[in-house]
């Protein structure tokens, strides 16, 4: 035995090119399987941490009135790794406010050591507090706030509290520090002032703790937590051990063991008394944070871990099957090389058991070397790829950075699929080669089957005449040849056809699902829009508001602008003749939408029907979005189509009048013999005095499902596609303002910016909050990020299983050609032209090339097909198919050109080779 293992060794080194090639598919094949798992840990790891920035890393979180006897309590406990304690402080005045809307600042004490490792804060400026007479800013009070502030200033804060009447019990309360404070009679009580050093400022906090908006009223500062206050919550963070079992372990540290079933119950939305356990550890309610306990895949639905299991396996499934696809075709080479060899050690007395030993002791030392390298190039591989990631990334997952990980679990994992990869791969020429018969296996012969049926024989080996006459003799050898010898070529067949398959597959889902977000952002005309907080006192404001707009439309980055007020209660139309329904069955009340749009685009509007502008008409928008189910020929759902449908018809010239819903209300509430004099506040304000007469419009032009196409520019406009609407200028709305409630005008900017980031700035000067900015752009740049990044994984996913192949189809090729080298010799001996050598070989390369594809072509659009179905399904038939022409025409020219290269390599050694010496020689 120990014999056969050095001849083994010793042919392999013999063989270094077959040998190099091998090790090189076993080596790329262990590198995909080390980048694949390296990668799902990456993106598990950092899922982890984007939870943790959002929401605070933490598993379990405590709410009530806590002392730090207790906090010492829980920190104690085995299955705690930390404790992190957060006290209110107090509230204060917003002395510098660049809002009205956030009047206070509320002052929030946390325990040491939370602001880096549970909530995840980053700092733009200086360090964080270490005592309760410092504080760190947060970025959302620094942007709130007129005054500058830098760390090493003093900032002295009148503390107090907030209380409001709240009319539903007739009571005043005290507000929350965390509450919204956007309450009109809000007043507010200082009972101390205390002076603080700014220490620092932050970049990012996680929302965990700073759940604060320019909405709710209040922003936040920071500081370090002190004996004398007590806590508001404790955040604990697990052991590794003990987050497995989350809910038995903070059944056990509130010492409620034995009701551990009713925690289940109350953290997953069941009805479950749990007074008892919250009174006894002087609680008022308990969470856990589930964000974090599903990117770690501990608490994830039966679905949902189906789903990421499914996804694995996939992945996982195609690295292994193409590998053993490709690289069982190398064994297979490897033994029709040395089958003389096998014979002959059979004839002198080795086993069948010995010789199949001896095979996968080959894959043993092949792999042996293999293994390792491509587990390291894999490491380094997923290392480079999440740079590059970050690279394109930049800032936008908030500050958090693709994280890389690797485990020794993962590196476990490759090195079992590795092996079982090589093991699958060598199994079956394993147990055939111990299976030759000797003299068949020194003869040579068992490659060529020639059928016993005279009738079948001579059907399957005759040459097509066409082959005959565009290629000769050498055509027609060729043809004999691969017909007899179909196991030789198989090898080559099968590994371009798995390549090309993956190929088209991947390509048409990655290219669908391109196409159809570059088409959702292609369709908007704008990149940025503005949610403006309204403050419409009279018509003055209403003018004030839309020069504004204006100012901000003239300036030299902003391309396009469009202004829109859109009334958000809709409008009743009493007494609508039942004749101008569309559909003569909706004879219902009638509602109606009312949009104010500035008179530029207004004017585009009408140019774009044809409609030219007149005073005191208008247009009135009838085109409804819908959806229609789709159902393919079973009868089964498949998916839904955008449809639009129109509400009226021959609206033009008709003049509506649009009643107040609440007014209307009112009046059909007097028509009802319980009505009550002091109903609702209609009456107690002045509503019906104000609000109570019909506005008129007229129609002048109608858009609709006729003449709507140009409507996809505008398709981000406030629910433009929702209900009918009437779409008037600014100039209406000037000399009607009075006519409607100021209250309920929603006003929007859609900006085109060439400068994102300069309008930006432009609108922060004018006083409008971050938050009511959405940047598109922005938006656009991280999708295009994300895009590359999936490509570029996915198609280097697909090059490394094309590099596997290639290097198959490399040796297969190389082989069959320093195997038949006898053959080309005694052709070439008895006569054979240069040029019938020459069209022997090409029609060869057009077998391979054309068998290949014409099998692999179809299996890959069939599976790419597949796959965009089912995205087809998700996104509602959003995701249109997109055929993938260049991916086609790609790998026909590739596969094509790869072939006739390498046999055209393979085929000049054997041409200058001495025709005599190598009929002499011999494959052993």
């Amino acid at each position: 035995m120990k014999s056969m293992r050095k001849l083994t060794i010793k042919n392999l080194l013999l063989n270094k090119t077959r040998t190099l090639v091998t090790m090189v598919g076993i080596l790329l094949s262990a590198a995909l399987i080390t980048l694949a798992a390296c990668m799902a840990l990456s993106i598990q790891q950092t899922a982890v941490n984007l939870v943790a920035q959002r929401s605070g890393n933490y598993t379990a979180s405590l709410y009530g009135k806590l002392t730090n006897t207790d906090f010492e309590k829980y920190q104690k406990d085995s299955g705690v790794q930390n404790a992190f304690g957060v006290s209110y402080i107090g509230v204060a005045k917003n002395e510098y406010p660049k809002y009205e809307s956030v009047p206070y600042i509320s002052i929030i004490g946390i325990s040491d050591g939370a602001f880096e490792e549970c909530f995840n804060t980053t700092l733009s400026e200086g360090r964080y507090p270490q005592n309760s007479n410092e504080v760190v800013l947060s970025k959302k009070f620094v942007k709130s706030t007129k005054k500058e502030y830098h760390a090493g200033d003093k900032i002295t804060l009148g503390l107090g509290q907030v209380s409001y009447f709240y009319e539903y019990t007739g009571e005043t309360v005290i507000a929350p520090n965390n509450a919204p404070f956007t309450f009109e009679e809000a007043k507010f009580d200082l009972k101390s002032e205390k002076t603080y050093t700014i220490v620092g400022i932050t970049d990012n906090v996680s929302d965990g703790i700073d759940n604060s908006s320019y909405y709710s009223g209040t922003v936040y500062i920071y500081t370090v937590t002190d004996n004398s206050t007590p806590l508001d919550r404790i955040y604990l963070q697990f052991t590794p051990s003990a987050e497995q079992n989350y809910i038995q372990t903070l059944a056990h540290i509130l010492d409620s063991e034995e009701q551990a079933g009713l925690f289940y119950g109350y953290t997953h939305g069941s009805t479950v008394d749990m007074s008892s356990v919250l009174e006894k550890n002087h609680l008022e309610y308990f969470g856990f944070n589930t964000g974090i306990l599903s990117a770690k895949l501990i608490d994830v639905s039966l679905e949902e871990g189906f789903m990421v299991a499914v996804s694995l396996v996939i992945i996982f499934g195609i690295i292994i099957i193409s590998s053993i696809f490709i690289i069982r075709n190398s064994f297979y080479i490897s033994i029709s090389e040395k089958a003389k060899l096998y014979g002959m050690l059979s004839s002198i007395g080795a086993t069948p058991r010995q010789i199949r030993n001896n095979v996968f002791f080959e894959g043993f030392i092949i792999g042996l070397f293999s293994i390792p390298v491509g587990i390291v190039i894999g490491i380094f591989g997923t290392a480079g790829l999440v740079n590059l990631c970050n690279s394109a990334l930049a800032d936008t997952l908030g500050g958090v950075k693709i994280q890389f990980a690797v485990s020794w679990l993962s590196i476990l994992i490759t090195l079992v699929l590795c092996a079982g990869t090589i093991f699958m791969s060598v199994l079956s020429p394993a147990i055939e080669t111990s299976r030759i018969a000797p003299i068949e296996a020194i003869r040579g012969n068992r490659e060529v089957k020639i059928s016993k049926r005279k009738r079948k024989k001579a059907k399957s080996y005759k040459t097509p005449k066409i082959i005959s006459k565009w290629f000769g003799v050498g055509g027609s050898i060729a043809w004999k040849n691969l017909k007899r010898s179909k196991a030789k070529y198989r090898a080559t067949v099968i590994s371009i056809t798995v390549s090309v398959a993956i190929y088209l597959a991947i390509s048409t889902v990655i290219g669908s699902l391109v196409s159809y977000v570059e088409n959702s952002y292609q369709t908007m005309s704008y990149n940025m829009t503005v949610g403006v907080e309204n403050n419409f006192t009279d018509k003055n404001s209403a003018v004030k508001s839309f020069d504004e707009f204006h100012q901000l439309a003239d300036r030299d980055e902003i391309d396009s602008a469009v202004m829109q007020l859109y009334y958000v209660q809709n409008f009743i139309l009493p007494d609508f003749p039942k004749e101008k329904y569309s559909n003569p069955e909706d004879d219902g009340t009638a509602y109606i939408s009312l949009s104010v749009l500035d008179n530029d685009t207004y004017n585009e509007f009408a140019k774009a029907i044809g409609y030219e502008s007149q005073k005191g008409k208008y247009i009135l928008l009838d085109r409804l979005k819908n959806y229609e189910a789709v159902y393919d020929e079973n009868g089964n759902y498949a998916g839904s189509k955008e449809i639009y449908l129109s509400r009226f018809k021959d609206m033009e010239g008709y003049t509506f009048k649009l009643m107040d819903f609440n007014a209307y209300e009112y009046e059909e509430r007097k028509k009802q013999s319980d009505f009550e004099e002091e109903w609702g506040y209609i009456y107690t304000d002045g509503y019906m005095e104000k609000y109570g007469n019909p506005i008129e419009i007229t129609v002048g032009a109608v858009i609709d499902t006729e003449n709507g196409d140009f409507m996809k520019q505008y398709s981000t406009l406030a629910n433009i596609d929702v209900s009918s609407q009437i779409i008037v200028n600014e100039d209406w709305l000037f000399e009607n303002f009075d006519k409607t409630h100021q209250d309920y005008w929603s006003n929007n900017y859609f900006l085109y910016s060439s400068d994102d980031m300069k309008t930006e700035e432009a609108l922060d000067g004018m006083g409008i909050k971050p938050e009511n900015i959405r940047n598109m752009a922005k938006e656009v740049a991280a999708i295009n990020a994300v895009s590359f990044i999936m490509q570029f994984f996915v198609y280097g996913f697909i090059g490394i299983l094309a590099l596997i192949g290639l290097t198959n189809v490399f040796n297969t090729i190389n082989t069959n050609m320093n195997l038949r080298k006898k053959e080309f010799a005694a052709l070439r001996s008895v006569g054979m032209t240069t040029r019938e050598f020459d069209s022997m070989i090409t029609l060869e390369s057009i077998f391979y090339t054309f068998k290949a594809l014409i099998i692999g072509v179809p299996i890959g659009l069939v599976l790419g097909w597949l796959g965009y179905d089912r995205f087809h399904r998700i996104t509602n038939g959003e995701v249109v198919y997109t055929f993938p022409l260049i991916p086609l025409l790609l790998s026909v020219g590739v596969v094509a050109l790869l072939v006739w290269l390498i046999m055209t390599v393979s085929i000049r050694k054997v041409r200058n080779r001495n025709i005599i010496e190598t009929i002499r020689s011999d494959n052993i």
